[in-house]
């Protein structure tokens, strides 16, 4: 989006037509209301942006239908120069005319048309130049059919628009809905306001509305309108007075059949426009960030670089982008309801004034008189920022062009930076919502995402910026990104938050995203009808459709696309139910990424937001492989059964007594944890690809808490999951121990809450087990209690739980194979503890010292995990070969404490043990009844409860039985040396204890 500058921010509100309530669609579902509808729609027109169009930027739906649109907004308009009765001079006239019809011939290309043109709604900038408001009314209330409204004013619709009346369609209606408007239809209402600007009146005020239509519609019977207009007007010896060209253009665009009307694509060909179009250069599309063409192709500065920076004044929020100063202006306290309000735009009456005076049984009501609250009132009401700029009145410069290169150039630290980097270790919920903080990081990201690909060149104009020189970034945004060079600085960022308004671009730059993945999307076929087109259609319309955006037709459509161009693009891998869940974050935050489609007038291929989202695709498919890889094969059972089984591993390591408990019941995670990782918490359904009615919460995480969520599973490797599964676990450890199996599958049937689905008997598709729930749920009405889960609590506990895991004992046999360091342009990928896999060492291959891969039969049947001996001499920071593949990550002031317990016989541990290991001989450990022995070694090990506990011996079988006994007595964080000593003999890092003389 442009920059702000002298603008200001405006909002109008309307009704959408209601629909009745007991009316269900041809699906059998509830009608979709015409708000949701219309918001769906708006979605595109707040990718369109262009120097004459007034920048859409949010809608805001309310009750009973209530929509608020906000959008750029200027004070002054046309409707300003008519007030003087003055005729506008011929140039300015041209002028005018060739801003308007640029405005409208960008939004012809994006297949939509204004219909809604008026002197008021062409407004004017600081210098004077066209912006046209309002341009999208038409296409997001699908041709005014969503309202019970007619779009546009009579004074200037074109007689066709007239002559086709006004269309309310109904449900079961048979009447076929009229064709929508061209650009024909506008290029009428330009020939009437730039008659009306000649004349310096406005035409048809002074007669009813009716008349007014009617005197359009005889306009077909007259030779020259222009002069039937002149005459009608008293103005016929101005318009003689005009230039031929100018009179020859209102003649163009006020011809009355529209087969002979220009469009305003070809009305900009005219001659009359030669001398002023030279005025006017050719604007250029910002380049996409995900692009194959150099982002810096266009890039030209000037000789002296201070030209850039001229500027009065120190409003550095008007160089923020209207979007940015709209999300900031919110977090301030803005409220647009109240805004309309104060305005008496929004009127509230009281609710015994509107009852009616009769109601039939069938809800039928009369007496009741028509709310006016409810007719259009298009007066747009300016937003103020008052309250914006006070609260970042503290806000230095500085802020807003931050340095990436240098951070210890020994810069004095402003007393609000020394309160931002205070406000950085608060709750998420709190950073989320400050003002101040939220504007440091959006510019700290925008930058690090969309502005500054060349470090060289933003170096110098950072400088001068600390010369106290302002810099526009709107000079800059277009051409300069600095990702992917600045991918590493991404990831050291997103480690403190990824702030909301960029989550999106955050997130594609975590997986990697990169390249022209427009072409990649365009090329699949996304059309041609496939087995599982049923399956999605079913599924789309239950998914995450508590959310407006993605319950909206439109969000229906781009969910379909982005999952067929998946599953088509995998011909490998098949769909399996809960897919369309994994979709919906990134759909959601992707939703207006732009894509080519055709428009509707037979423009030329366009580069535009429609059914496509390119980078939604591009998230996913990066995302399913890294954290989900051959989740979604025909046959997956050996892939899932070996990533449970380690989950299971992962809660005996982290809690040995829940671990305990829940084996002893027999609640296993197949029954609860298969939809958590087949759609990494966003919604359950079974592995057979059937939804378990009930069993399961619909939503794991609504869409708010995926975010949280999200924003740090992205910056962890695929093993990451299985320590948020822990974490969910540990917040319901105290019921779960409390309770059996049967009240257990009760509790995860409710989880979390405020998303989960009414069981019902109809609803169940997996017969015994869910009717079994409903007798448990009659019979144990008050476990049905919810509980919702502490996401910030989760994400928390989830870090500490990774933090303390081994890197190899998560080790699976079916995870992603490593990939090379280089992504192909010089830049290799970060490969940080917390983002890299053990597999993602390639140029490192596996050693004696590696883990090796396990027979399923013999992973389950071991109750600890393994671990290699690559991690064992690294904590217990042995001297070993001088690169191994898991660096152990270890808190900066507390080292990670381990013990090594050595169960191999007393004359073998004499004869080479590891340094610091304590030996408990594996035939005489334990006492009759299951107890540890009491000696030296076994006290050491019970001071170490707690810690890291790896069992070492010569005999795998022997390791892990013992390991499982320190489970069974409760003993947290233990783990098996994978392959035994006979690993570590071959390191030479064994220790010999002296002889005893």
């Amino acid at each position: 989006m442009q920059a702000l500058q002298g603008a200001e921010l405006g909002a109008f509100t309307f009704f959408a037509s209601p629909l009745p309530h007991d009316v269900c669609g041809s699906n059998g579902l509830p009608l979709t209301p015409n708000s949701i509808k219309i918001l769906g729609r708006f979605q595109i027109l707040k990718t369109i942006t262009h120097p004459r169009l007034c920048q859409y930027v949010d809608i805001s739906r309310g009750k009973h239908e209530r929509l608020i649109v906000v959008a750029e907004h200027y004070e002054h308009s046309l409707q300003d120069l008519l007030k003087q009765h003055h005729p506008v001079s011929s140039e300015k006239v041209l002028q005018i005319a060739y801003e308007v019809l640029e405005g409208l011939t960008f939004m012809n290309r994006h297949g939509v048309v204004h219909r809604a043109l008026s002197p008021h709604n062409v407004l004017l900038d600081r210098k004077g130049k066209v912006k046209l408001a309002k341009f999208g009314l038409y296409h997001m209330t699908d041709h005014g059919a969503d309202v019970d409204f007619p779009i546009g004013y009579p004074s200037y619709l074109a007689p066709e628009v007239i002559a086709q009346g006004s269309f309310y369609p109904s449900e079961g209606s048979v009447v076929e809905a009229p064709l929508p408007s061209g650009p024909k239809a506008d290029v009428w209402s330009v020939g009437m306001l730039l008659f009306e600007l000649c004349a310096g009146r406005q035409l048809l005020q002074n007669i009813e509305i009716s008349e007014r239509l009617k005197f359009i519609i005889t306009l077909g019977c007259m030779d020259d309108i222009v002069t039937v207009l002149a005459e009608e007007h008293g103005c016929l010896d101005v318009i003689r007075e005009l230039p031929d060209n100018v009179q020859t253009l209102l003649r163009r665009c006020l011809m009355f059949p529209p087969s002979k009307r220009p469009t305003p694509a070809q009305l900009l060909e005219e001659p009359v426009f030669v001398g002023v179009a030279s005025l006017y250069p050719a604007y250029q599309n910002p380049v996409s960030l995900f692009s194959s063409s150099p982002r810096c192709a266009h890039l030209e500065l000037p000789e002296d670089l201070h030209e850039l920076c001229k500027g009065d004044g120190q409003d550095y929020l008007s160089e923020r982008t209207v979007d940015e100063v709209y999300h900031l202006w919110c977090l301030a306290g803005g409220d647009l309801e109240k805004e309309l309000t104060n305005k008496d735009i929004i009127q509230s009456k009281p609710p015994v004034c509107t009852l009616p005076n009769f109601i039939f049984e069938d809800g039928e009501s009369f007496g009741q008189s028509r709310d006016r609250s409810f007719l259009l009132d298009d007066t747009t009401v300016t937003l103020s920022l008052c309250q914006l700029r006070n609260r970042l009145r503290d806000v230095t410069g500085e802020a807003y062009y931050p340095l990436l290169e240098d951070e210890h150039c020994g810069l004095p630290q402003s007393n609000s930076s020394t309160e931002l980097s205070a406000a950085s270790n608060l709750p998420l919920i709190i950073r989320e919502r400050d003002t101040e903080y939220q504007l440091t990081r959006i510019v700290l990201f925008d930058r690090l995402l969309k502005v500054g690909a060349s470090v060289v060149v933003c170096g110098v104009l950072q400088t001068l910026w600390l010369g106290r020189t302002r810099l526009p970034d709107s000079e800059l945004c277009p051409v300069l990104q600095a990702y992917p060079y600045k991918k590493n600085q991404v990831w050291k960022e997103a480690r403190v938050d990824v702030p909301p308004l960029l989550r999106g671009l955050a997130w594609a730059a975590l997986l990697g995203v990169e390249g022209d993945i427009q072409a990649k999307y365009d090329a699949i076929d996304k059309d041609t009808a496939i087995p599982t087109d049923r399956q999605i259609e079913v599924d789309i319309p239950r998914c995450h459709q508590y959310d407006e955006l993605l319950s909206s037709p439109q969000g229906h459509v781009k969910f379909r696309r982005v999952l067929k161009a998946w599953v088509v693009s995998h011909p490998d891998l098949v769909y399996w139910q809960g897919l369309d869940s994994l979709c919906a974050p990134f759909l959601y935050l992707n939703f207006n990424n732009e894509g080519e489609c055709w428009d509707g007038f037979g423009y030329q291929l366009l580069t535009f937001a429609l059914p496509n989202t390119a980078l939604a695709y591009a998230c996913m498919s990066a995302f399913i492989p890294k954290y989900l890889y051959d989740f979604f094969l025909k046959d997956n059972s050996h892939v899932i059964q070996e990533y449970l089984t380690v989950f299971s591993q992962m809660i005996a390591f982290h809690d040995p007594e829940l671990s305990n408990h829940l084996n002893e019941i027999g609640f296993i995670p197949d029954l609860y944890a298969i939809p958590w990782f087949l759609t990494m918490f966003t919604r359950a359904s079974s592995p057979n690809g059937t939804l378990r009615c009930g069993l399961f919460p619909a939503d794991v995480f609504p869409l708010h808490k995926i975010f949280h969520l999200w924003d740090t599973l992205l910056l962890g490797n695929s093993s990451f999951p299985f320590c948020i599964g822990v974490a969910i676990l540990q917040q319901l450890r105290d019921r779960l121990l409390a309770n059996g199996f049967n009240e257990c599958i009760l509790l995860f049937s409710d989880l979390p809450g405020k998303d989960s689905h009414t069981l019902s008997r109809d609803s169940c598709t997996s017969l015994p087990l869910c009717y079994g729930i409903l007798q448990l749920r009659a019979r144990l009405p008050k476990l049905t209690m919810k509980k919702e889960i502490d996401i910030e609590r989760c994400v928390r506990e989830s870090i500490s739980l990774f933090c303390w895991t081994p890197k190899s004992a998560t080790f699976r046999q079916h995870a992603q194979t490593a990939k090379p360091l280089s992504d192909g342009i010089g830049i290799g990928r970060p490969l940080a503890y917390y983002s890299s896999d053990y597999h993602d060492y390639p140029d490192l291959p596996n050693t004696d010292l590696s883990r090796e891969p396990l027979k399923l039969s013999e992973l389950k049947a071991e109750v600890s995990p393994r671990i290699s001996s690559e991690d064992l001499i690294d904590l217990c920071e042995l001297t070993g070969p001088a690169h191994f593949k898991t660096p152990v990550k270890r808190p900066k002031t507390v080292k990670t404490k381990i013990l090594a317990v050595d169960i191999r016989s007393a004359e073998d541990f004499g004869r080479g043990h590891v340094q610091g290991s304590v030996n408990i001989p594996y035939g005489s450990a334990c006492t009759p009844d299951g107890e540890l022995l009491q000696c030296p070694a076994t006290h050491l090990l019970a001071t170490h409860k707690g810690r890291v506990i790896v069992v070492l011996s010569n005999i795998m079988k022997n390791a892990a039985t013992f390991a499982a006994h320190l489970v069974k007595l409760n003993y947290p964080r233990v783990c098996v040396l994978d392959g035994g000593m006979n690993k570590m003999k071959s390191t030479g890092l064994l220790t010999v204890p002296s002889p005893q003389i």
